[in-house]
């Protein structure tokens, strides 16, 4: 009788296992931001503004069979040396706190382009599919850590951290073409002047691995805001091209995920 009993307790987890993997992908969210969420930067070039630079979360959507928030990055600047007029999606499993891909319309240096990024987490690849315009896509599949993110996602998945000064706290990052690790040193908690007047943040340093005219000269320093939401308020970047400064002139929070 034992080896039937073992047989049916084998045969009913077999059987429960999709509703159990099913009950865990619904599992309530948790996070610092949520749909509806809109930033505004104006960015300034060697202090003078220079364009405008706006992210904002979209509604939950499907993709690649998972359920995921479109993050859009929408980027503007009319620096006499980098014209950037770009459009760009991150798409965030907010569940498990993955980047699924990313798609990216590409216009810089009067030179258009198109990019598609697709995860493919459990085989440790990604593959990428990309176009001059009008032009066909091509394909290149990279070997990537299975935990990558992109850098937006990087700086949202930052922003569900509880976050302690003295910390350095790191991810993996591919951007579609270069891989690093993304890590973030919190220097102090402060307070940075706003539109809104002097806000309390926390002061982040930042190290990446842009290369070009967009490689550092030295860690950029990004303040986050303190509250629940921890916002990104600033970022202070000196590139090879000169110095950028990204400042918050509009927010709206979005949907509240903060408590689950």
């Amino acid at each position: 009788m034992r080896p039937l009993r073992w047989a049916a307790l084998a045969l009913v987890v077999v059987s429960a296992a999709p509703a159990f993997a099913e009950e865990a992908a619904k599992a309530p969210i948790k996070s610092a931001f949520g749909p509806g969420e809109r930033s505004k930067f104006v960015v300034s070039y060697l202090g003078v503004p220079a364009g405008e630079f706006e992210l904002s979360v979209g509604m939950l959507m499907k993709r690649d069979g998972h359920e995921v928030w479109p993050i859009l990055s929408v980027a503007k600047t009319e620096i006499p040396i980098y014209t950037i007029n770009d459009k760009y999606v991150a798409f965030w499993d907010p569940r498990a706190q993955q980047h699924v891909g990313t798609d990216f319309w590409i216009d810089e240096k009067k030179q258009k382009r198109r990019e598609h990024v697709y995860m493919r987490r459990g085989e440790g690849k990604a593959l990428v599919k990309r176009a001059l315009q009008g032009e066909p896509l091509t394909e290149q599949l990279y070997d990537v850590d299975p935990a990558a993110l992109d850098v937006s996602c990087a700086v949202m998945w930052l922003r569900n951290v509880q976050l302690e000064v003295g910390k350095t706290y790191s991810k993996p990052v591919f951007t579609g073409a270069v891989a690093f690790t993304m890590s973030a040193e919190i220097l102090e908690k402060t307070k940075v002047m706003t539109k809104w007047g002097e806000k309390p943040a926390w002061k982040v340093a930042v190290f990446t691995q842009f290369a070009g005219q967009l490689a550092q000269k030295k860690n950029l320093t990004a303040y986050l805001a303190t509250d629940n939401l921890q916002n990104l308020l600033k970022v202070e970047a000196e590139f090879i091209l000169g110095q950028i400064n990204a400042d918050l002139v509009e927010f709206e929070a979005g949907r509240d995920f903060s408590r689950g």
